[in-house]
């Protein structure tokens, strides 16, 4: 699929205009996810080709499989804060911003990315632009600016997917969220790549909270991954 902001905004006024029956249907939300369209990558959308769109910044940046649970277990903890830790293309955010707001009134989310540009394209958008979200720019290894905040509902970690980067991302925000999400911690390519990456930072928390693991992928294989931790 080519795919445009049209697939978005389409997905969106699903989510919208759904029933609560629909929106607590898993078949469902991997429908709407996979009509939206994946961004851009051969080797982690295998299973899901036929959904991806043709550039990395167009489409949802998960796998429907884990990210449709994942969603519906977080939509029964009262989420309305949002902070979301490596903004990319804002699909994600502009996403989970409608489908928490079908539960609870005043969602709304703050953003971070180092760069502005790979969002400009929902910010700009005379529909998207309009969602209850706040864009931040800067790096999350430094300072954290005023009027960012460091805490939330739900934080949701996909930046910097090293060690490194992914632990200061959640010594920083992750440990004042309640519920927490982590991206990419049972991906084997990134691992490889990176020699210590966001899978070994998970396998080494130890935590008071729940942890729950969506690893299923139709490939069968260890790609992507999602870890809540929850009250």
């Amino acid at each position: 699929m080519n795919g445009s902001l049209d697939d978005l905004r389409s997905g969106l006024r699903r989510v919208q205009d759904a029933s609560h029956e629909q929106l607590r249907s898993e078949s469902w939300l991997i429908d709407v996810l996979r009509n939206i369209g994946l961004s851009k990558d051969d080797v982690r959308n295998e299973g899901n080709l036929t959904w991806q769109h043709d550039n990395e910044l167009l489409g949802i940046a998960q796998t429907p499989e884990q990210f449709a649970p994942a969603l519906l277990i977080l939509k029964d903890y009262g989420i309305r804060s949002i902070l979301d830790i490596g903004t990319w293309s804002a699909w994600n955010v502009a996403f989970m911003v409608t489908y928490f707001g079908r539960f609870a009134d005043g969602v709304f989310a703050h953003t971070v990315d180092r760069s502005p540009n790979r969002s400009r394209e929902v910010r700009e958008d005379p529909t998207l632009g309009r969602l209850p979200i706040t864009y931040h720019t800067f790096n999350t290894t430094g300072p954290v600016p005023a009027g960012c905040p460091t805490s939330a509902d739900l934080v949701f970690i996909d930046a910097g997917h090293s060690y490194d980067a992914a632990n200061n991302d959640w010594n920083k925000f992750g440990r004042g969220g309640r519920c927490v999400f982590f991206h990419d911690v049972n991906d084997e390519p990134c691992a490889k790549q990176l020699g210590r990456s966001c899978k070994h930072l998970w396998q080494d928390l130890i935590v008071s909270k729940r942890k729950v693991e969506l690893f299923t992928h139709p490939s069968g294989k260890p790609l992507m991954g999602i870890g809540l931790l929850l009250p």
